[in-house]
């Protein structure tokens, strides 16, 4: 079965080989009706057989799908915290919450289990294919190696970016790389067992553009990544070999991307809620590079009628991530004239 999820306001959709759509609907066919309040995160299962989502109102959802394709409201709980990112792993979920750090759910056992601590916010997680290594960016510039399950003993920390480390992928082809990209306007590639740095990549150049876009999100099949940008209606598309990251070629997708997922055979499906007639959009590995897809209709029109809501949302503000600086070497330098001005009247006032 291939699966390809879109996280965006109050809507999770997955396709498959039946061309299901998922979404609260079938949830509304269940005595517990969710909230339409969005998902803050979702995620599939290995497996393809649960749907995870988190909503800013901090309930854990968890569906599992019927024999039939029906989607059962299977778990729904209450979380301490607001989360940003979750994954399965077995019979546990990974949460990350803004705070920085990271949880493990126990599916069968209420409670939780703290893995990892941190300072900053966490902005994205990866758990290994070994599941050997857990690995999690933050706003703070860092992305943090950790052994996994005992994620206290940390492994290296990969440092390099200059600002928030929005997006983490590992490369299947290449299983000890991993490729990181940031609001600096870079993506990097590491070995993530040491912590050192393969290649950086500056993507203003490519878009022949003075400003640095942020990396909204990085998603690989194979060795073959793309990378969606903030505000750019452009698609990078790389090609990651043993040391390198090159450039392949620049997918116009007609609107903002707001997110993005490769299925099994090789097509990556972009959610493009503002397009004028394609909110999704599927693009297929050819000789000519990723081509549109000219298969799967059906699904694209039910997507594309699902998304038709989307078209007043706006994609989240990430201004706030990055770094705030402040000037406050002009009232330091004003405050001391001030004192040595007092200083120099009172020595005044006693010499007369």
């Amino acid at each position: 079965m291939s699966l390809h999820a879109f996280l965006c306001p109050s809507v999770g959709f997955a396709s498959n080989a039946e061309s299901l759509v998922l979404n609260e609907e079938d949830a509304k066919r269940q005595n517990d009706e969710v909230d339409e309040v969005g998902f803050s995160c979702a995620n599939f299962s290995p497996c393809s057989s649960q749907f995870l989502a988190i909503t800013r109102n901090k309930d854990f959802l968890l569906w599992q799908r019927k024999d039939s394709g029906i989607w059962d409201l299977f778990m729904r709980r209450k979380l301490a915290r607001k989360c940003v990112q979750v994954q399965v792993v077995g019979e546990k979920v990974l949460v990350a919450d803004r705070a920085g750090d990271v949880y493990g759910l126990n599916l069968t056992e209420p409670g939780e289990e703290l893995l990892l601590g941190r300072l900053s916010m966490a902005l994205d997680l990866v758990l290994t294919s070994d599941e050997k290594y857990l690995i999690v960016s933050d706003r703070d510039e860092k992305i943090q190696v950790s052994h996994f399950p005992n994620c206290y003993n940390i492994a290296a920390f990969c440092l390099g970016h200059t600002q928030f480390v929005s997006s983490l992928t590992l490369i299947p082809d290449y299983p000890d790389l991993l490729l990181s990209g940031s609001g600096d306007g870079s993506i990097r590639l590491w070995r993530y067992a040491d912590g050192s740095c393969l290649a950086c990549v500056a993507l203003a150049p490519l878009l022949e553009q003075e400003n640095p876009p942020a990396v909204l999100k990085l998603c690989c099949h194979g060795s073959t990544v793309a990378c969606l940008l903030e505000r750019i209606s452009q698609i990078l598309v790389f090609k990651v070999e043993a040391t390198s990251v090159s450039l392949m070629q620049k997918l116009n997708v007609g609107s903002n991307p707001w997110d993005a997922a490769w299925d099994e055979n090789g097509c990556v499906w972009v959610l493009t809620p503002h397009h004028t007639s394609q909110p999704v959009q599927a693009f297929e590995i050819t000789d000519r590079g990723l081509c549109l897809w000219d298969g799967g209709k059906e699904i694209l029109l039910q997507m594309a009628e699902a998304c038709s809501s989307l078209r007043g949302c706006q994609v989240q503000d990430r201004s706030h991530l990055y770094k705030q600086w402040f000037d406050n070497v002009e009232g330091y330098l004003k405050k001391k004239r001030e004192r040595e001005e007092s200083r120099a009247a009172r020595k005044r006032a006693r010499l007369d």
